[in-house]
């Protein structure tokens, strides 16, 4: 039986968590770099300012950047290794995928399984951000169409 279409949701979600891990990893990378940092907080100084749009209270361009640089002194190289851990998850859940994949053909169930497992342990670590969101809807539709979905019955004449 061709499982083309759990194949496909496999692999465009494998793609995009492949793309979400590399994304976190740079910025993971740019969090823990004082060289950003700075440049960061200078951008924000060269700023004229701030406005809130619902009270039309203008914000101080400095007072802002002191703010920014006080947060990032306080996380410290926290930050950047939070997301260092959630850009390997990603990296773990994308190779699951993969192995899903090559596994939906011969043994659809365990496929199945892996997706699901792989969507779980995904929709629990990045439950707080949005992006994730798609590849993991892709894995559970493609974890529940591979432990569903049954071979036809060949008709006997």
């Amino acid at each position: 039986m061709k499982r083309t279409a759990e194949k496909v949701l496999g692999i465009i979600g494998l793609v995009l968590f492949f793309i979400g891990a590399a994304l976190i990893a740079l910025l993971a990378g740019a969090m823990g770099n004082e060289n950003f940092q700075q440049t960061f907080v200078e951008v924000i100084e060269q700023a004229e300012g701030f406005e809130d749009p619902e009270t039309g209270e203008v914000y101080n361009s400095e007072e802002i950047a002191n703010e920014v640089e006080a947060g990032f002194d306080e996380m410290g190289s926290g930050l950047g290794l939070s997301l260092g851990l959630y850009a390997g998850i990603g990296a773990l859940v994308a190779i699951a995928g993969i192995v899903a994949v090559v596994l939906v053909k011969k043994k659809p169930i365990a496929a199945g399984v892996i997706f699901l497992v792989s969507a779980v342990v995904a929709g629990f670590f990045f439950a707080i951000m949005i992006f994730p969101l798609v590849p993991i809807i892709l894995y559970i539709i493609a974890g529940i169409m591979a432990l569903v979905r049954k071979p036809p019955r060949e008709q006997i004449a």
